[in-house]
């Protein structure tokens, strides 16, 4: 009897415990809805030379996007509608959503191949850096002139601030605290110099 209180007794307080969770922050640059840069090449050249470096495991590709891969965005594996199901707090990928989907059948996504590469980014948890991850939506666009336009967005960026103590798919233990965040601007920037770098 008094086990089955004191099992009673914790799985009252773990839902408790789990909700005293570290306030997180973005410390980096003002936020913006669109990253963008021009480029003087075509859209086709800046995809293709970005395709190239990634099937070559270019050095000129920094971390964390060196441990990741260039994938197309194209049917079937990506329909129209294939970003819809994704957690995206304050509706940053709505412009990208926008786009008529035969100016984004061009675009890739530079996608982690386990799910579970973190990084030290914008964000912070209390007194230290919270570990941060996302995938990245590359558009491309032609301009007049032969130029073309890139834009980067972050598809499911989170943080991961810790462990915490929580009921969890497995029952009552110590959990990771991943929540979903905006987007940062430093990645975004970062991504644009990285095909400044390989184009």
């Amino acid at each position: 009897m008094d086990r089955a209180a004191g099992l009673i007794g914790i799985l009252l307080w773990l839902p408790a415990a789990g909700c005293t969770r570290p306030a997180v922050s973005r410390a980096g640059p003002a936020q913006v809805r669109i990253v963008e840069r021009a480029f003087p090449v075509s859209a086709a050249t800046l995809r293709q030379s970005l395709l190239a470096a990634f099937a070559a495991r270019s050095q000129k590709i920094p971390p964390p996007f060196r441990e990741m891969r260039a994938e197309e965005l194209k049917p079937p594996s990506y329909p129209p509608d294939w970003l819809e199901g994704f957690v995206d707090p304050g509706e940053f990928l709505k412009p990208y959503k926008q786009i008529p989907a035969r100016l984004r059948v061009n675009d890739l996504l530079l996608a982690d191949a386990g799910g579970d590469r973190y990084w030290p980014s914008e964000y912070v948890s209390s007194s230290h850096p919270a570990q941060f991850r996302c995938e990245f939506i590359l558009h491309f666009e032609g301009v007049p002139g032969g130029g073309a336009i890139a834009q980067v967005f972050e598809k499911a960026p989170a943080v991961w601030t810790g462990m915490r103590w929580t009921i969890g798919h497995a029952g009552p233990g110590r959990y990771r605290d991943i929540r979903f965040v905006e987007p940062t601007v430093r990645d975004r920037l970062e991504a644009l110099r990285m095909l400044e770098a390989v184009r």
